[in-house]
């Protein structure tokens, strides 16, 4: 699996929230709300390939 390119996470008022940005999202206008987990996975997998079992080693190494 890969994340879409063309997102970022941002931190906005304390909220971890993902933003389009570039022109080929320039119909996507919201912007998706992240818990601290899921803003854990995407900032450690954005950009790359990964599988269900690296997300679910990532949770476990980081909450034990």
């Amino acid at each position: 699996m890969k994340l879409k390119n063309g997102f970022r996470l941002r931190s906005i008022c304390g909220e971890n929230v993902v933003v389009a940005e570039g022109l080929e999202n320039i119909n996507f206008n919201k912007m998706l709300s992240l818990n601290e987990s899921a803003a854990l996975l995407w900032e450690e997998f954005y950009g790359k390939d990964f599988e269900l079992k690296d997300l679910a080693d990532k949770i476990v190494s980081h909450y034990g």
